[in-house]
């Protein structure tokens, strides 16, 4: 089970209602309220906005480090980037798509989409990926160097 997300933290940390943050962010407020409650999978882009807009990690976002702040460039995210980073640290752990998709239970099928973005990558497997690789998921989808 995935760890809750802390973007309905932030935005009371913030004072922000959600009104405000969905307008910010250029979406129905019920929409956010189900990426807030994680009733509806948030897209890894709005996600980056919201960390953006709070200066924060992906990986504080999502649980993955209590590191509140966001240190050094924040590069613009480009879904090709991602995509050849996962390439690049699935090759450099001599993993194959199969031994990938074994790991992550998918189908190979599924690997091969990610790598040529034919298929979206939820947050949630990019934060599976980020345990199978040992990386942070800043660095993962490219905004921040290792």
């Amino acid at each position: 089970m995935i760890k809750k997300f802390r973007i309905k933290d932030l935005r009371e940390y913030y004072n922000y209602s959600q009104e405000d943050i969905s307008n910010r962010l250029n979406i129905n407020r019920r929409s956010y309220v189900e990426y807030e409650t994680q009733k509806n999978a948030i897209p890894i882009s709005l996600l980056l906005e919201i960390a953006e807009f709070y200066n924060v990690s992906l990986d504080y976002i999502v649980g993955i480090t209590n590191i509140k702040y966001f240190n050094g460039n924040r590069k613009k995210f480009k879904l090709s980037q991602l995509t050849k980073i996962l390439k690049n640290y699935r090759l450099s752990k001599n993993t194959t798509q199969k031994d990938l998709a074994n790991k992550l239970s998918y189908n190979h099928n599924t690997i091969s989409q990610y790598e040529t973005q034919k298929r979206s990558i939820s947050v949630e497997t990019l934060i599976s990926l980020c345990k199978i690789f040992n990386v942070s998921l800043d660095v993962l989808v490219g905004i921040k160097d290792k």
